[in-house]
């Protein structure tokens, strides 16, 4: 073999080397500037999802305030001139004043949705606990209602929020209270269990049920199935509120029920995978 061939050789070689690195080099710039652009949106997406909370805590507290004195100017009025009034007179000015009172609870659920996406979601904490906190909370309006609770299947360590999966719990059998049978004791029951990397939470009662073809506008705000009947008063948020929660957690809420028969509300958790010292646990 003569050098000028070896020379072209060893050019040809060095071409096709540098041709090489060019093409690598390039995959991996257009791979960094892919990331650089996703984590670009991603930091847009939250700073605009924060600053619309921001802006919602912000007018939801400005609106309450207004409420706060219509409904007590109402409520002076109703108190200081009833007798002066015609009877038609005070029951306007009593749907006027519940009118104010609804637009209150439904601010201060609103407040409630948009805090419910800023929570911490970094605590170690069992179901069992959360569920003990919604007890507590619901405590008095406990009476005539059975209640059970099994942690046997699964009571693995969760990761997240304790006090918003507590209000999770407490929203949904909240619920359970608030639309119960008339024509039956009130049953509610909790099971865990393990469902991959999450704890699966169901949470069933006996009550009145919902038509199933509800069940995803259920958890939409301000959504309610039973407006038609005045003893199921509320303002529709609550189960909102749970969807948000069980979403910032990476968890997913889902509803079945049928009528007249009652529902069952089921949410995951992740689990902590991590013991003390930063294991993976198996």
């Amino acid at each position: 073999m003569t050098i000028d061939l070896i020379t072209v050789l060893i050019i040809v070689f060095s071409f096709f080397v540098v041709l090489l690195f060019l093409c690598i080099f390039n995959k991996n710039s257009r791979h960094s500037n892919e990331d650089v652009i996703q984590s670009s949106r991603e930091s847009y997406l939250r700073d605009l999802n924060e600053d619309l909370e921001q802006l919602l805590s912000i007018a939801s507290h400005d609106l309450r305030e207004p409420l706060v004195g219509a409904a007590g100017f109402i409520s002076l009025v109703i108190s200081r001139y009833t007798k002066s009034l015609e009877k038609e007179a005070v029951e306007f000015l009593e749907e006027a004043l519940n009118g104010t009172r609804l637009m209150e609870r439904k601010i201060d659920d609103l407040l409630l949705l948009s805090r419910s996406g800023r929570v911490e979601t970094d605590q170690y904490f069992t179901i069992s606990d959360a569920f003990n906190d919604a007890i507590a909370s619901l405590n008095g309006h406990m009476t005539d209602i059975e209640i059970h609770s099994n942690f046997k299947l699964c009571n693995d360590e969760v990761v997240g929020s304790r006090v918003m999966v507590g209000q999770v719990i407490q929203n949904i059998m909240g619920n359970a209270i608030k639309y119960k049978s008339l024509s039956r004791k009130l049953k509610i029951s909790l099971i865990t269990e393990r469902y991959g990397n999450f704890v699966k939470v169901s949470i069933s009662d006996n009550g009145i049920g919902f038509d199933p073809r509800q069940s995803d506008r259920i958890f939409q705000a301000f959504q309610r199935l039973h407006t038609s009947d005045s003893r199921y008063s509320g303002t529709g948020i609550g189960l909102a509120i749970c969807r948000k929660i069980v979403t910032k957690h990476g968890g997913a809420i889902w509803a079945e029920s049928k009528e007249d028969f009652g529902s069952t509300f089921s949410f995951t958790i992740p689990v902590n995978q991590h013991d003390n010292f930063g294991h993976i646990i198996n």
